[in-house]
């Protein structure tokens, strides 16, 4: 029941901020999308920074990860507002939730998992249900 209410704070976090995206998009100018996904990143960031307070058993490879991160973040976060803010929310929504196919061409390319008719079978269901969810 946990794990069902999870996904759906999830998936409704993640409608809610592209619509915001979206409608932000259309109310800033050019020169304010560095300063609204700073924003954005910014907030993560202070995230980062109480979980950090209150958990104090980091060490520097933490930081540095997340640093990487929220590089990172800050150019997705860039990336998708341009993309929002040039296209259609749906189809924009469409081909960031088909990067869940990334990982599982790393792994038959790179790693070396074995194909067989199952897992062809999944990753076309995958395919499918991606497509239909969005």
């Amino acid at each position: 029941m946990i794990n069902f209410l999870y996904a759906l704070i999830s998936a409704l976090s993640n409608v809610s901020q592209n619509a915001l995206t979206k409608h932000g998009a259309s109310k800033i100018k050019a020169s304010g999308n560095l300063s609204f996904n700073a924003i954005k990143v910014s907030g993560a960031f202070i995230l980062f920074l109480i979980l950090n307070i209150m958990n104090l058993s980091s060490h520097a490879p933490t930081y540095i990860y997340g640093l990487v991160y929220g590089i990172l973040l800050f150019v997705s976060t860039m990336c998708g507002y341009f993309a929002l803010k040039s296209g259609p929310m749906a189809l924009t929504s469409l081909i960031v939730s088909y990067s869940l196919v990334i990982p599982c061409v790393y792994g038959v390319v790179f790693l070396g998992e074995v194909v067989s008719v199952k897992r062809v079978a999944g990753f076309a269901l995958l395919v499918i249900s991606l497509f239909l969810l969005r």
